[in-house]
């Protein structure tokens, strides 16, 4: 009987300061976020930078294998000249970026927004806005999408290609239409180097993108 009563009361007594810990705790947390403590803010990030990390892994791995399925836009139909004030300008190249290519391809960036679960984005992108260039032209929307992606929006630049297609601009010689296979060639070279380089600076281009994350969130 007076064991049974002292196991009763050592059970009670270490129940009363698991309590009062973890109501310890749950004050210090709530108390930590009203303050704006460091502490609060390190740990957000840590978890945005663990959902963007995966994210940014998943999308990474639908990038590899439209790079090795090697089928890339091409043609120059609806062909824009590119100007200066696009981030993706070549002195040498005289066509501009499109969403949707004349035989029907996505291009990487447009592929990678589709193949993640936003394919309406994309149709109205080819069908309203396929000249739409990352680093020079708004959309709330795609702009969203980069945000979550775990990609930088530099990183979406440099995946976005120009001039798919078309002759080249040369001062000395006549302009030269490269071939269809030349373009898919070139395309998938650039896609395999910054592949390469995204996976290198993987953890810094993570905080950067966390902190515009909670930034946007803010």
């Amino acid at each position: 009987m007076m064991k049974s009563l002292i196991m009763k009361l050592m059970a009670g007594m270490a129940l009363g300061i698991t309590t009062f810990f973890f109501s310890g705790v749950i004050a210090w947390a709530g108390a930590a976020q009203k303050t704006g403590n460091p502490l609060t803010e390190t740990t957000l990030t840590e978890e945005a930078y663990s959902h963007l990390k995966l994210e940014r892994e998943e999308i990474l791995e639908i990038l590899w294998e439209y790079v090795k399925r090697g089928e890339f836009p091409f043609g120059q139909a609806d062909a824009v000249a590119i100007s200066r004030k696009d981030p993706h300008f070549d002195p040498n190249r005289i066509l501009t970026h499109r969403i949707l290519g004349p035989n029907g391809v996505l291009c990487a960036l447009a592929h990678l927004i589709s193949k993640s679960g936003d394919e309406d984005l994309v149709t109205r992108l080819a069908e309203k806005e396929n000249h739409f260039c990352v680093g020079k032209d708004h959309n709330q929307n795609v702009e969203k999408w980069i945000l979550t992606s775990g990609l930088t929006r530099e990183e979406c630049i440099q995946i976005q290609m120009p001039a798919m297609g078309g002759p080249e601009r040369r001062i000395t010689i006549a302009p030269v239409a490269p071939t269809e296979e030349d373009n898919q060639r070139r395309i998938q070279n650039h896609l395999l180097t910054i592949l390469r380089m995204f996976e290198k600076n993987s953890d810094e281009s993570l905080k950067t993108a966390a902190k515009r994350y909670l930034e946007a969130k803010s």
